[in-house]
């Protein structure tokens, strides 16, 4: 039955341990020790549930990761085969018992649907089919790479057997359009394959259509450019026997081999004791692991062996060595707390291997130091936790193997205190633990956080540039990237409110708006990473976050209006049903989504959000939110009287019309300039133009009473007396109008053309003729072309001989 492999629902976890290798690069020797540890972890773990195979698998990936990456696994290779197949085989074990666990899963659920002719469409569903995929998938691709390995130190048939499984295995993750990291890291593990199975043609399309990627990373290219070339040369060089070409060189004697390693172990003594510290203990615990592969190479060489360790090792060593065949029994029941979590019980213990002259107590002082620290910690006892820790680093550094972990906990224990208490004491505490950190461990796995946390530090104390450059260096963990990204803006943001009030900063404006730009883009690429993993997504408060960013894209989009307009509308839709708990913005993004809606020309939005203002703001606000806006409609309308664009037009008068009303029903003062009369009318007006007819009556018949605006206003109501075919009452208002100007004037005109109209209406045809007859012979003095033209359609509709 064909394996089907689906990638996509642990990819986000490829990427992450893909980025392993890129660290700094380990030795197979110290790969051996955490190979065993995590054996005995998947040990407990790849029986149990899908979680804890998962857990499992992602415990032993980074070791395998890391073989890949050794930086002497070459060498190993021919000198060390014996310790590279050691750890091969402590990897292997676990992770093929989990893949194969997982497809007999998978095949005994399609088997049993299959001879129940039920719906496997159904079955690939479910939840049951779909774990069991995830956790083939991940156990799988580090199979690959794991079997690529192994057949570094295999030989004849089993070596071809290994690379044909990887090959084949890695084809599985080769399918799909689109380039990924996974796909790649896929396609040139096949091609490695391919080519030590001397299929080259093969090797040569894979890597070929590799960099057909014009994604491909800088680093990936150089690999693949130069495998390509090996591939190539060995391809043209195919007279060589193939046999003779895939066997690995002959291994070397026992004998030979022990000599080399004497060799090497001698040669780090002597490199050692030019040393210090945490680099001179790594070169002699490297030193002493050759020496044990030397004592299993027969009784000879063993004494050899203990011959060079009784004139290189120091007498804590000896006492190391010693104290491992036979244990402190406090240190024993110590490490037994520990495991358990038992601290409290565990703490007594490691004082006691403190406090004790026993040789075997003094091998294990240092380490007891840096598990009482831990203890210490866990029990909140922080200040004492510290103590532990820097006695723990003394003058002489660390060990590699608690180093990086004592420095951190030694961060965290600083943290705890200054936020208890943030005196000059914890202040200076905390800040030297966290660059202690960084400076010993750069590369540390939550270097992220530190760096976060010293940016977070500066912020608060209003160094916000400072800050900013902390938050550039936290990478590795997207939930922080997604903070970081957060509260750089906010510093960024704090400079520009720090500009507003005239303040001095240390940056040009020009160039802290350049710094926004790329950050807002930064914010919306990783909090999209962080959405797909709904797991992480939940250590931030991402709605929030994005409702604040998305007010500060605007901010920065706003400082070019008509520029980003649309890209502002769009940015605000809805924000006020996404981000709820940003109420403080409404106003501001209220008022700026009406200027971009004016600014695009979307009347009948704008329209909808005016209306949507006065629903759900209170006055003073409105005055706030709608100021200068009436003046630009205004000038809209009269562009748009210009275009044949009725819809934007209709839209553009209702909403003025809605503003002229609102600040007539609120009884704003005019200023001296501003003539009450006309303002009514021109709301009257835009009334009449959007068939508000009552409410244009109202205002006509107010202005009618007196005033410049009395004459007008009966035009106003004659109009609305027409459309509503009351043509008795129409002809009297223009009537009106018609003895209250003169003839010539823009009004007579109007009123006269009124006149005739109605009695064309009416059906006197030759007496609207004789009316418009008077206007006509005149229409040159008419300066509104509208009207003009009006003039002329009457005087040839009813003046016809």
């Amino acid at each position: 039955m064909r394996r089907v492999i689906v990638v996509g629902s642990f990819f986000p976890l490829m990427l992450n341990l893909i980025g392993l290798r890129l660290s700094e690069a380990a030795t197979v020797a110290d790969l051996r020790g955490q190979a065993r540890q995590a054996q005995g972890q998947a040990r407990s773990l790849k029986s149990g549930s899908t979680e804890n195979k998962i857990r499992a698998t992602e415990v032993l990936g980074p070791i395998v990761l890391g073989l890949v990456g050794a930086s002497d696994l070459s060498q190993a290779a021919q000198n060390q085969r014996a310790t590279v197949r050691e750890v091969y085989e402590l990897l292997n074990t676990p992770l093929e018992d989990i893949y194969e666990g997982a497809f007999g899963h998978i095949n005994a659920m399609q088997k049993s649907i299959m001879d129940q002719d039920g719906d496997l469409e159904a079955l690939y569903e479910t939840r049951a089919w779909k774990d069991a995929q995830t956790v083939a998938s991940q156990s799988l691709y580090f199979l690959n790479w794991l079997r690529f390995i192994g057949s570094f130190v295999s030989d004849g048939q089993k070596r071809k057997e290994l690379l044909q499984k990887a090959s084949d295995g890695f084809s599985e993750f080769t399918g799909g359009k689109q380039w990924t990291p996974l796909k790649r890291e896929s396609l040139f593990g096949r091609a490695l394959c391919e080519k030590e199975l001397r299929q080259f043609d093969w090797a040569v399309r894979d890597l070929e259509l590799l960099l057909e990627d014009a994604s491909l990373p800088s680093d990936m290219d150089r690999k693949v450019r130069s495998t390509l070339a090996d591939a190539k040369a060995r391809r043209s060089s195919k007279g060589a026997d193939p046999e003779d070409e895939q066997a690995p060189p002959p291994p070397p004697s026992p004998d030979d081999m022990a000599k080399a390693y004497v060799q090497k172990a001698q040669s780090l003594f002597d490199q050692s004791q030019k040393e210090t510290g945490e680099k001179r203990e790594k070169t002699r615990l490297e030193a002493r692991a050759y020496i044990e592969e030397v004592k299993k190479k027969g009784e000879t060489w063993k004494e050899r062996a203990e011959a060079v360790e009784k004139a290189e090792l120091t007498a804590e060593e000896v006492a190391a060595i010693e104290e491992e065949k036979n244990p402190f029994l406090p240190w024993t029941e110590a490490m037994e707390h520990l495991r358990k979590s038992e601290y409290v019980a565990a703490v007594p213990l490691l004082k006691e291997v403190l406090a004790s002259n026993d040789p075997r107590a003094a091998a294990r002082r240092r380490e007891a130091r840096y598990y009482l620290g831990v203890g210490l910690f866990q029990q909140k006892e922080y200040r004492e936790a510290i103590a532990q820790l820097d006695a723990f680093f003394g003058n002489d550094g660390a060990p590699p193997r608690y180093g990086p972990d004592a420095a951190y906990l030694r961060f965290k224990a600083s943290e705890a205190l200054y936020s208890r208490s943030a005196t000059d004491e914890t202040t200076k505490l905390y800040l030297g633990a966290t660059k202690e950190l960084l400076r010993r461990y750069p590369t540390h796995k939550s270097a992220f956080e530190a760096y976060f946390r010293l940016g977070e530090y500066e912020q608060s104390h209003g160094n916000y540039l400072v800050a900013a450059d902390y938050y550039q260096k936290v990478t590795g963990d997207i939930p922080f990237r997604v903070r970081a990204d957060y509260a750089t803006l906010q510093s960024y943001f704090s400079l520009v409110d720090a500009l507003e009030e005239k303040k001095p900063i240390d940056i040009s404006e020009n160039d802290l708006w350049k710094r926004i730009a790329p950050s807002v883009q930064s914010f919306w690429k990783s909090s999209a990473a962080l959405d797909q993993n709904p797991t992480q997504a939940q250590q931030v408060p991402l709605r929030e976050y994005r409702g604040r960013v998305t007010f500060l894209n605007t901010i920065f989009l706003a400082k070019n209006m008509d520029a980003n307009a649309g890209a502002i509308i769009t940015l605000l839709q809805d924000f006020e049903k996404k981000y709820p708990e940003q109420e403080k913005a409404f106003e501001s993004v209220a008022r700026t989504r009406l200027i971009a809606l004016q600014k695009t020309g979307r009347f009948a939005e704008l329209e909808k959000n005016v209306e949507a203002v006065f629903a759900r703001s209170p006055p003073a606000q409105q005055q706030e939110l709608f100021k200068g806006l009436p003046q630009v409609l205004a000038s809209d309308v009269k562009r748009l009287e210009k275009q044949d664009d009725k819809e934007s037009l209709l839209a553009a008068k209702r909403t003025l019309a809605r503003l002229y009303a609102d600040r007539l029903t609120r009884g704003d003062a005019f200023a001296p300039e501003e003539s009450p009369d006309q303002f009514k009318y021109n709301l009257a007006q835009l009334y009449l133009d959007v068939k508000d007819y009552d409410k244009a009556s109202q205002l006509y018949l107010e202005l009618r009473k007196g005033g410049a605006y009395s004459l007008a206003s009966l035009a106003g109501l004659a109009r609305i007396a027409e459309v509503k075919n009351e043509l008795p009452q129409a002809t009297t208002y223009w009537e009106e109008l018609l003895k209250g100007s003169q003839v010539g004037d823009p009004l007579w005109f109007h009123g006269t053309h009124g006149i005739a109209q109605i009695q064309a209406k009416q059906g006197s045809q030759d007496q609207a003729c004789k009316t418009i007859s008077a206007a006509f012979v005149m229409v040159k003095r008419v300066a509104d072309p509208g009207l003009k033209k009006k003039i002329q359609d009457l005087s040839l509709q009813t003046c016809k001989k």
